[in-house]
């Protein structure tokens, strides 16, 4: 590693030290005990996984991993006075429940162009009890919620060969393509995607009225998403930035020519696609849903594209925690200003 290199990776780490203070969450959040173990927790996120892992990574790489620091908070877009309507889409299992509530609250929150609806989909077997997580928030926001069973948006004879070739991932799977068949499915101009887990924190634009969109840029980075891209002539295997951010603006009409400029006329020729390939890595294969949209929009469109700060928040919870502790976890963070969204990932909680 050269000086220059080791220099910058000694800066960075003081910058994020200084990022995860803890004096930038409201002293009231020390009310909410499941808060507690956030600042620790970015600090081993932060600077153990991301600083660490950079000594003796290839010059791209550490510039790659960088990336998410040096794009403008709120990128500029030619005119704002009529932004266009948008609708907004929540694919969620059983385990989402909890942070239902407030992800549909921070999309509301988290938007400036106007919200036309909101819809979460969900297995038909969980509809009830998904009605029943929502049952407040009707009353109390101005945008329609409708839940739908996700059978309705892929033939029952693609969920079956998909469950065949990937067995414990099918789910995994599933939810990538349901995003996609929904956005496919939209006559608004754009939809925005919100993983079930996460809720925006801030207003931003997503959707200009001259088709300019926000793209959020994360440090995430998983080998075999980009190198299956490249099979498809999408991007390259070391892309400059990548996008797994748990949300995402897409834009159908783009979305549609993205898919016919590969050869594939549907969402659902790509899923039967997807069933018949052979896969290396079988536990994280590819990323359809924001990857491949995303290196598209890049590769295809790049004049569409407005790159932005991710400033995510991936915060750990208790297994118990109530919706109400989600959404109280959720305004503390949010008041710090220093965050565009919070994940409660599964893998975080407990």
């Amino acid at each position: 590693m050269n000086i220059a290199t080791r220099n910058n990776l000694h800066r960075l780490k003081q910058e994020l030290v200084d990022f995860v203070s803890p004096r930038y969450f409201d002293r009231r959040a020390k009310r909410v005990s499941i808060h507690q173990a956030a600042p620790r927790f970015l600090m081993e996120k932060l600077i153990d996984r991301t600083v660490r892992t950079m000594v003796g990574s290839p010059v791209s790489d550490f510039a790659r991993r960088l990336a998410p620091f040096r794009f403008p908070d709120f990128p500029s877009f030619t005119s704002t006075a009529r932004l266009p309507d948008i609708e907004a889409l929540v694919v969620v299992t059983k385990k989402d429940f909890a942070t239902l509530k407030a992800c549909i609250r921070g999309i509301q929150r988290g938007s400036m162009n106007p919200v036309g609806r909101i819809t979460v989909i969900t297995p038909s077997a969980d509809i009830e009890l998904c009605n029943e997580a929502l049952k407040h928030c009707n009353s109390s926001l101005p945008t329609s919620v409708k839940v739908v069973q996700e059978e309705s948006f892929l033939t029952e004879s693609l969920a079956k060969d998909l469950r065949l070739a990937f067995g414990d991932r099918f789910g995994w799977v599933l939810q990538q393509l349901l995003k996609l068949a929904f956005v496919e499915s939209s006559t608004f101009g754009g939809v925005l995607v919100v993983d079930g887990d996460t809720v925006l924190l801030t207003p931003r634009i997503w959707l200009g009225a001259d088709g300019a969109q926000l793209l959020p840029v994360s440090s995430e980075y998983n080998h075999p998403y980009y190198t299956f891209l490249q099979e498809l002539g999408l991007g390259d295997a070391q892309p400059e930035t990548t996008h797994v951010t748990h949300h995402m603006l897409m834009q159908p009409k783009l979305l549609k020519s993205f898919l016919a400029n590969r050869g594939f006329q549907s969402v659902e020729e790509l899923g039967r696609y997807l069933a018949k390939k052979t896969f290396k890595d079988s536990h994280a294969p590819f990323s359809v849903d924001y990857e491949l949209y995303a290196q598209s929009l890049l590769t295809l469109v790049p004049e569409k594209a407005r790159l932005s700060k991710f400033g995510n928040f991936g915060c750990p919870t208790a297994p118990e925690s109530t919706c109400i502790e989600i959404q109280q976890l959720a305004d503390s963070i949010s008041s710090s200003g220093r965050y565009f969204s919070v994940s409660f990932h599964t893998h975080l909680r407990g």
